[in-house]
Parts: C-alpha cells; structure tokens; sequence
C-alpha cells in the first residue's frame, strides 16, 4: 500500500499540470479565453525543471567541491558516520550535469518561439498548452536515463 501512495505522490503534480493544461486546450477549442489555465500549466512545469536545475548544479557543485577539497569530504565523513554520501553513485558529475542541462532544454522548450520551430519538424501545434507542455516533459525520460546511468546499472 505504502509503495502505491508513493507513486501517487510521485506523478500526482505531473497529473495535475496535464489535467490544467488539458482544460486550456478544451477552452482553447472552444474560442474561450484560456491564458490563465495555460499559464498555471507552463509555471508548473517551470517550477519542476527550475527545480531540476537547482538541484542538478547544487549536485555538480558538491561534486566539484569535494574534488578541489578533499579535506571537507573528510568532515563531511567524520560528521555521517564514515558514510560517503557520494560512493553510491557510478558517476555523480553524470547526475548533476545531466539534471540541469537536461532542465534547462525542458525550460527552453516551453518557450513559443522554439514550439513554433519545432512544430516545423513535429506534427504539433505549438499554440497548444498540451502539446507544449508534452514538448517539455521529453527531458524527463532523458533525465530518468541520466540518473539511471549515473547511479550505476550494476
């Protein structure tokens, strides 16, 4: 039961997002005003990948740090126990780099004038908050596989 809360609690904010911005587009098809439903879906996913990024330089950022100072990670172990906060991971650098270059490209393609670029390869609309908000969530597979590879598969 505990691991089906957690998988709601997991994609209950990407469900949300995808509900707000598939009540813009049903506005949309309607002809009825629907920037403010949009907008909460583009904020939204804005906020995840900001999120990502942070998250993703701060990762990169302690990995460079305990590299030029090694006598902090010494702290940082006496402080944890003996515990090496970063030995889990394959390739720690992979996961930072991978988190916030992988936001960043989510976050640009949320950006209209890149939709309407890539509406020209895709079939997409790219006035549609479904399509764009799609559009971006493809970092998320690309950030999955980067993790994944930096945890290590074995």
């Amino acid at each position: 039961m505990s691991e089906l809360m957690g998988l709601l609690l997991t994609f209950a904010p990407l469900f949300l997002l995808m509900y707000l911005a598939n009540a813009a587009e049903a506005r949309r098809e309607a002809e009825q005003p629907y920037g403010t439903l949009a907008w909460l879906a583009y904020l939204g996913t804005a906020a995840l990948y900001f999120g990502g990024l942070l998250v993703g330089v701060g990762f990169q950022a302690m990995v460079s740090l305990s590299q030029q100072q090694p006598e902090l990670m010494e702290d940082l172990l006496l402080a944890t126990g003996g515990t090496d906060p970063l030995g889990a991971f394959e390739s720690p650098m992979l996961i930072g780099a991978g988190l916030w270059i992988s936001s960043l490209v989510g976050l640009i393609l949320l950006l209209k004038p890149v939709r309407r670029m890539v509406a020209r390869l895709l079939p997409i609309d790219a006035e549609s908050p479904v399509h764009a908000v799609a559009l971006s969530w493809t970092m998320l597979i690309v950030i999955n596989l980067v993790v994944t590879l930096g945890i290590g598969l074995g």
